[in-house]
């Protein structure tokens, strides 16, 4: 009897399919671990006139998670309508631009509805529909995977299949 076939099975185990699993298991729990640790949100770098909106609203913030999404949050203020808020460095810039509907733009006297972009320079923009050149308060949320996120997927995704 081969040295890896265990009493009772006429065939030798694998072992290398159960080590390579075994390796891959334990970078999924390690990703995992880091999920669930908590989230460090880095305050976005304002443009202009742009600034946290305060008064106990979540500030503007991004952070990247263990699986290399980007996500956006909180409130700012104090800028024009599509105008740069703020910046996101580059490892955090999307691949293509992003648009994200948003509820909450108050130009001062409406709630109104809008979007917020982030373009390939990592710029994130303001913009809110009938409203006037001014915007008091914005909401930013949003996620996208990061511009070298997306070119190893693409590039993963464009390579043949090997024949085993």
């Amino acid at each position: 009897m081969p040295a890896n076939t265990p009493r009772g099975f006429p065939y030798p185990l694998p072992t290398e399919p159960v080590a390579e699993g075994a390796a891959a298991m334990r970078a999924l729990a390690e990703k995992l671990d880091a999920y669930f640790l908590p989230q460090v949100w880095i305050p976005l770098p304002f443009s202009g006139t742009w600034h946290n909106a305060g008064g106990g609203k979540t500030i503007a913030a991004y952070y990247k998670d263990p699986f290399g999404i980007v996500h956006l949050k909180g409130a700012a203020a104090g800028g024009a309508n599509a105008s740069l808020i703020g910046i996101v460095p580059v490892g955090y810039r999307p691949a293509d631009e992003q648009r994200f509907a948003i509820a909450g733009a108050w130009d001062g006297s409406a709630e109104r509805s809008g979007y917020i972009t982030v373009d390939l320079g990592g710029g994130v923009y303001a913009h809110a529909i009938g409203s006037g050149p001014n915007l008091a308060e914005i909401w930013l949320a949003g996620e996208w995977k990061p511009a070298e996120l997306a070119r190893r997927d693409d590039d993963a995704e464009a390579k043949p299949a090997e024949d085993e």
